[in-house]
């Protein structure tokens, strides 16, 4: 007999204070196999309306209480606590309804709207119904070019299907929202906006409050492909109105481009028109990235002229201030496959202000006339107030002399942060002693470092706080390097921690493996062996694959096979220490499985932990297993994919069966 299950009532008035209803309707056996079908359908009602605070007094008038803080205090203190822990301001909202409030309030001081996803509509009658559109003061937006005021102005095809112009109407109504919303944000004072189209709203809207700064990113590909010409002189009409439209500004202050070229013959067009119009024209402009080289992923590439990777600076052209922060990622300072020429550079140095540069990012890419590290060396005696450096480099385009010669010739004493892709010859360890009164952070990747050359920072930089070392597993004794650990426990004042560990071959990962008990060992020996000032640990199995051209490199079968773990400590009002450590890659509720699970797999679990892990969803993706048993093996990574190809075959079997019969 075929019993035919139906919902229960369910009572819509109840539901009022929900913005989503989900009735859950039971399985219903159809055909002779009794075969289920559930099914979930969503109802939605209208919004919930805003939660409104109520009076909170302290347990004990006695003790200090948030309670007895006013309210920009008690955001101050939140505010430091979202910094260090911001999970922790999501268990401090559910107290009650004025600190949920007031963590709320803290949360919202940085907003990120995307355009490109489905939420951002309800995301902002959300901020505008609750009232915490005063409480912005970093407003991070993302739109696609496609996104215009009108639907008139609509870029690309029109929508064909009835949800595809669902989607449109949504999102001209957030667009529309949100150029109304941004003059309520009072306390707006960064606005970093990701994409080529800024509405006209705004536009007046920064015109009349100059103290809001602008930050504008743009990214681009471009294709070889002849199909897409008219996509290209869309961006680029895109482009000249951001242009026409920011010149003389006094509002952008930050400025990022990212272009990756692959057809020629419309790279100069974006990087001699409007990309270098808003280079000169823009007078309050004091932080430059620029992100410009050829196609470095994948199977085909075409070559690009590196005139179509630079701006071209002649006869005196530049930013009109001196820059502040300057990130040089890829620029070509040369003719193709040639050494990078000192023309570029010298007329950099020559014409440009250096003297309130504060942040210098230079990186050398694979290419040899994308190197822009030597320009560090024209720059040294001129930079009066760098503050920090950072030299980075793609697999062995290293110029160690260039970076001796950088230190021995910097006017600057004061900096504060150094990140080196190695260590700077014994000879020149006394320039990196120049700066020790002032140094508080330092990287060195990706060469590693032995036991000798960490004695050598820790004697040298006595008040180093951030420390991000490769340390050498080469010899592969199948040990963690202890002498290693104890050397950086002994660093008096170092509070951050970062570890990479190579990850080895894919077919014979280096043992002992990386996973959330090892960590956990390593950072409770760091403790052991006098590091009772550290406050956080990081910890990387692997490094990130470089880019390669031809066939993608090899790094990229092995990237799943990576993981990342942070170890930080924490402290009760007691002063009683304690730390958790947590996987990068999975969610909140999947580093609490992680470790129950490892306490099981110790033998530690108490009866409370294996109850818990009973009501708890089973984890078993591959990014999990790595962080509970570390790497796998090239014959278990294949066992492994070759199981998940079968749960997934039977699965969609199962589900066909279910539609023939039904």
């Amino acid at each position: 007999m075929n019993l035919c299950f139906t919902a229960p009532a369910f009572n819509l008035e109840r539901t009022k204070n929900f913005n989503i209803a989900i009735l859950y309707c039971l399985p219903i056996p159809m055909g002779p196999m009794n075969r289920t079908k559930p099914f979930i359908r969503t109802v939605l009602h209208r919004p919930c309306p805003a939660i409104k605070p109520r009076n909170i007094k302290p347990r004990d008038v006695r003790k200090t209480s948030l309670a007895t803080l006013n309210h920009d205090v008690a955001t101050l203190v939140i505010r430091f606590l979202y910094e260090y822990d911001p999970d922790s301001v999501n268990d401090l909202a559910m107290v009650c309804s004025a600190l949920y409030v007031w963590a709320r309030y803290v949360q919202h001081q940085i907003t990120y709207i995307n355009f490109t996803r489905g939420h951002a509509l309800e995301q902002l009658h959300s901020i505008s119904r609750n009232g915490f559109l005063p409480a912005v003061r970093e407003l991070r937006v993302k739109v696609a070019d496609r996104v215009k005021p009108s639907v008139d102005n609509i870029r690309g095809p029109p929508p064909k299907s009835r949800q595809e112009r669902k989607q449109l109407k949504r999102q001209l109504e957030a667009w529309n929202l949100l150029c109304n919303l941004i003059p309520q944000m009072t306390g707006l004072s960064h606005l970093h906006w990701i994409g080529a189209v800024i509405p006209d709203p705004v536009l007046e809207y920064l015109g009349k409050n100059l103290q809001t700064r602008l930050h504008i990113t743009l990214h681009h590909y471009t294709e070889s492909h002849h199909s897409d010409a008219q996509r290209h002189r869309e961006q680029l009409a895109l482009l000249e109105n951001l242009a026409a439209n920011m010149s003389g500004s006094p509002n952008l202050s930050s400025l990022r481009i990212s272009l990756e070229n692959n057809a020629a013959v419309y790279a100069g067009e974006f990087i001699h028109g409007p990309l270098k119009q808003l280079l000169l024209s823009s007078p309050a402009l004091r932080s430059l990235s620029i992100n410009i080289h050829e196609q470095e992923w994948g199977c085909v590439t075409q070559d690009v002229e590196p005139d179509n990777c630079s701006f071209g600076l002649v006869n005196g052209e530049g930013p009109p201030n001196p820059l502040q922060e300057l990130e040089i990622t890829g620029y070509a300072w040369g003719v193709a496959r040639q050494p990078a020429t000192l023309a570029g550079m010298e007329y950099w140095q020559r014409t440009l202000d250096w003297s309130q540069l504060r942040r210098l990012v230079l990186h050398n890419r694979s290419a040899i006339e994308y190197r822009s590290i030597k320009l560090a060396e024209f720059l040294a005696p001129h930079l009066v107030a760098l503050e920090e450096i950072d030299f980075r480099a793609d697999g062995d385009q290293d110029d160690p002399q260039v970076i001796s010669n950088f230190f021995n010739l910097l006017a600057s004493r004061k900096l504060t942060s150094i990140s080196l892709p190695f260590l700077v010859p014994p000879s020149s360890t006394a320039t990196l002693a120049a700066h020790a009164a002032t140094l508080r952070s330092l990287t060195i990747h990706p060469s590693p470092l032995t036991a000798q050359d960490v004695t050598l920072v820790r004697d040298s930089l006595p008040n180093l706080s951030s420390f991000s070392l490769v340390c050498d597993r080469e010899d592969a004794t199948e040990s963690w390097p202890d002498e290693t650990f104890s050397l950086l426990a002994s660093i008096p004042r170092l509070q951050h921690l970062t570890i990479w560990f190579d990850l080895g071959p894919s077919d014979a990962p280096f043992k002992p493996y990386l996973n959330v008990s090892s960590a956990d060992e390593i950072f409770s020996q760091l403790r052991q062996h006098g590091a009772t000032q550290l406050q956080q640990l990081t910890l990387h199995s692997g490094f990130p694959p470089r880019p390669s051209k031809g066939f993608l490199a090899t790094d990229l079968d092995n990237w799943d096979n990576r993981s990342s773990f942070v170890c930080k400590s924490t402290q009760d009002i007691h002063g009683n220490s304690s730390y958790q450590v947590s996987c990068t890659k999975l969610t909140r509720a999947e580093n609490e499985r992680l470790r129950l699970d490892a306490a099981v797999r110790a033998g530690e679990a108490t009866n409370d932990m294996l109850a818990v892990i009973k009501n708890k969803r089973d984890a078993n993706h591959m990014e999990y297993l790595v962080a509970l048993k570390g790497p796998f093996t090239w014959p278990e990574r294949q066992a492994w994919q070759e199981r998940i190809w079968q749960e997934r075959t039977r699965g969609c079997r199962t589900r066909l069966m279910e539609k023939l019969i039904g």
